[in-house]
């Protein structure tokens, strides 16, 4: 018989079943039964196996013969959500052809949105021999040089990664019409234009930020132009401007009109742009009937524009459209969703769902808390699994937060012999900035290396002792210095021979430093190298000389206290194993040339892959680690915020119920604001016109209700901020199959303790 012209849903469905070797659940079934006839939202929650439902709705509907195949859109967001579909799609037709549904040879088109609009584009006739640019770190040399004020605390490319951050934000949020600028700039003095870039990232900048900023993108901007190349936002750009013109609006519609059936996957990450573009291409007969699938609970990419409004609002946009769950978990085990479960269902911006797994039993958790008698408890236990020859390496992840947690990680499993691809050369410990001021100073006292003394001079007294040395060798004429001891040596007889009008005594109180732990460090090497205190009395003496940098840092908040000693903590340890300095540097150059390399780590016999939260997405693991989540941007009393101010909560909401709990909880209050490092709730109290006692007669005065109201929208944007990151730690926790591990810091994330962990491993 015909299977595609008499066989009914039910009996399409049944025969998917015998010829999958698969059992639908009935949230399955609801899906597949749908009608085409009205928009539809798939809630599909982590690890329901969504793309499994995409493909088997799409060949329903061609079954159904509602339409060709070669009238059906796939569209996802990464290259291998695309090739995933099109593998599946092609298994599925083969395994069903055995039981009678027999497509069409021809194929859906699965593509990615920039896959979509370059077709689209290249249509025009403008446009049609224009080149992709991948990355903007195509141009990273010739952008480097717009730099004018660069970071004390970042290097050249992070402020690049930053810049280009809070451009794709802007462009993708639709808030910048030349790609450069804030919307309205020509309006706007230069504060005013460096204040609306402000509004647009969560990180604190100076001035001198946003004037690189203008300076890099108007260069990036020109530089395209001078190449014929168009990165992936000038798609979305120049698909707009040209849809201005009807006739080029009427051939990019008649390219689309093939598609009846259109399908978006991870709706979650749409942004304004994309959407804009896709609504007025699309005929009203597919928009009428366009699927969308996704989970507002796994949106974490609003930094990138991504806006989980379209999700959320999905059956306001696209009237009489239906929503259909897929709440079934088949990945995570699920003792391991029952942890996550208690903290995401805190966010209060989320579509209602119940979330559960299809193995209750199965999963373990492990805590472990960092403690003085066993501080990498969780390394040791990734290392035995790293090391088990029952377990393929490449089911094991570690996933952080932020990049720098990757580095000491890396270096002590490297220290075990595990090599880690960390896919940044500046995360390999040996390339850290602090770690190569105290290594190099200590290089120096060793090894009577004057190159590595004055590389750090800037960090023993700063740029003037740097003057102070040029100023020693130019007094003796001395162009090249090989040895430390030769440089100790003029400094010496300039101290003797000058007057004390004439000595530098800022240059000179460094130098006397640096002459007695240079003798002292001599004296314990002519007394023999191999003494297990050495190489730790280096370490010390190189912090001794270092100690005013460091003070100045950590006091000016270019660096964590925790971080530092974290690091200095985990140097001494390391130092600890060695009985000659030599032995250790000589570890640490060999650990930097495999680290650096991702083809010697690829050679490595046992490797594992550290990725970032954001990063495994959409992937999933045996093991899981979650290492190092700190309280670097969610602090405890900052969730106050979200506990009593909705991302969603309106004005009078938000100032009734500030107006209480300021003048009722007063400190904790403070300490929720300030936590979150909200400098709009100082401007206010600190207004003389403010008084909390008498706060509907405050609101009379202008100054105050646009302090308010200032305070009102920095407050929303925190608690959106923190909800984002209960979806990004349901993320990582909801990657685990079998076994996740969590790292409970001192300073642990508070989203931590939301879940529902069991206490710390006993070792």
């Amino acid at each position: 018989m015909d299977t595609q012209t008499t066989a009914t849903t039910e009996q399409i469905i049944r025969l998917m079943e015998s010829g999958l070797g698969l059992t639908f659940s009935q949230e399955q079934k609801q899906i597949l039964m749908n009608d085409f006839e009205k928009p539809l939202l798939v809630n599909a929650c982590a690890g329901s196996g969504k793309t499994t439902i995409v493909i088997l709705m799409i060949l329903v509907a061609i079954s159904k013969g509602l339409v060709d195949s070669s009238e059906v859109l796939g569209v996802t967001f990464s290259n291998r959500s695309r090739l995933d579909m099109d593998k599946r799609y092609d298994k599925y037709i083969k395994e069903l052809s055995d039981v009678g549904l027999n497509m069409r040879d021809t194929q859906p088109l699965f593509s990615t949105f920039h896959a979509l609009f370059l077709h689209l584009l290249m249509t025009n006739d403008e446009y049609k021999n224009i080149e992709v640019l991948q990355s903007p770190s195509y141009f990273t040399r010739q952008l480097k040089t717009k730099i004018t004020h660069p970071s004390d605390v970042c290097s050249i490319n992070e402020t690049l990664n930053q810049i280009f951050t809070l451009n794709n934000y802007m462009i993708n949020q639709d808030l910048t019409e030349d790609c450069i600028y804030p919307i309205g700039y020509g309006n706007m003095n230069d504060e005013e234009v460096f204040e609306a870039l402000s509004q647009c990232t969560r990180q604190e900048h100076e001035i001198g930020f946003y004037q690189d900023y203008i300076e890099v993108v108007t260069y990036y901007q020109e530089l395209k132009i001078q190449n014929g190349l168009v990165d992936f936002n000038d798609m979305k750009i120049l698909l707009l401007q040209s849809m201005k013109d009807k006739k080029y609006l009427k051939q990019y519609q008649d390219v689309m009109k093939q598609f009846k059936l259109v399908i978006i996957d991870e709706f979650q990450d749409i942004d304004k742009l994309q959407w804009k573009i896709i609504s007025k291409l699309l005929s009203s007969e597919t928009m009428s009937r366009l699927v969308v699938v996704g989970d507002d609970d796994q949106s974490v990419y609003s930094f990138r524009g991504s806006n989980p409004k379209y999700i959320m609002n999905y059956c306001e946009l696209m009237p009489n459209a239906q929503t259909l769950n897929l709440s079934t978990n088949y990945r995570t085990g699920g003792k391991i969703l029952c942890a996550a479960i208690p903290g995401i269902t805190l966010n209060s911006i989320r579509l209602e769902k119940s979330l559960q797994a299809f193995n209750s039993e199965k999963g373990t958790i492990f805590t472990y808390e960092p403690n003085n008698s066993e501080e990498y408890g969780i390394l040791k236990h990734l290392a035995e699994q790293v090391n088990d020859s029952s377990i393929d390496n490449k089911e094991i992840a570690v996933l952080v937060r932020y990049n720098a947690s990757r580095t000491i990680a890396a270096d002590w499993l490297a220290n075990h012999n595990i090599y880690a691809n960390i896919n940044n050369k500046s995360l390999v410990l040996q390339r850290n900035r602090y770690y190569k001021i105290i290594v190099e100073t200590m290089r120096a006292l060793w090894n009577n290396n004057y190159k590595y003394f004055y590389n750090q001079s800037s960090r023993i007294g700063f740029k003037k002792y740097t003057a102070h040395i040029d100023e020693v060798k130019k007094r003796y004429g001395k162009k090249r210095i090989v040895k430390l001891s030769k440089y100790l040596t003029l400094t010496q007889d300039s101290m003797n021979s000058l007057t004390s009008t004439e000595l530098d005594e800022y240059g000179f109180e460094f130098d006397s430093a640096v002459i007695e732990e240079f003798n002292d460090i001599q004296n314990m090497k002519n007394e023999g190298p191999e003494n297990a205190e050495i190489p730790v009395d280096l370490f010390i003496s190189a912090r001794r000389l270092t100690v005013r940098y460091f003070n100045f840092m950590t006091s000016r908040k270019f660096i964590s206290i925790k971080e530092l000693n974290k690091l200095f903590s985990y140097l001494a340890e390391e130092l600890s194993m060695y009985k000659n300095p030599d032995d250790f540097f000589k570890h640490e150059d060999y650990k930097e040339s495999i680290l650096t390399k991702k083809e010697e780590v690829a050679k490595q016999q046992n490797q594992v892959q550290f990725l970032s939260l954001h990063q495994s997405k959409g992937l999933e693991f045996k093991y899981v680690y979650l290492y190092d989540l700190s309280d670097k941007e969610v602090h405890q009393g900052s969730l106050d915020i979200n506990k009593f101010y909705r991302p969603d909560i309106s004005f009078d909401n938000f100032v009734d119920i500030f107006s209480k709990r300021i003048l009722f909880f007063r400190e904790r209050t403070d300490k929720a604001f300030n936590s979150a490092m909200i400098e709009e709730y100082s401007d206010l109290v600190h207004e003389k016109s403010f008084d909390p006692r008498n706060f509907e007669e405050s609101l009379n005065n202008k100054r105050v209700i646009q302090l308010m109201y200032n305070l009102y929208k920095a407050a929303k944007k925190y608690s959106a901020f923190i909800e984002e990151e209960r979806r990004l730690l349901y993320v990582g926790v909801t990657r685990a199959k079998a076994e996740l591990n969590v790292e409970l810091i001192g300073n642990a994330n508070p989203l931590l303790f939301e879940l529902n962990l069991p206490k710390p491993r006993q070792n």
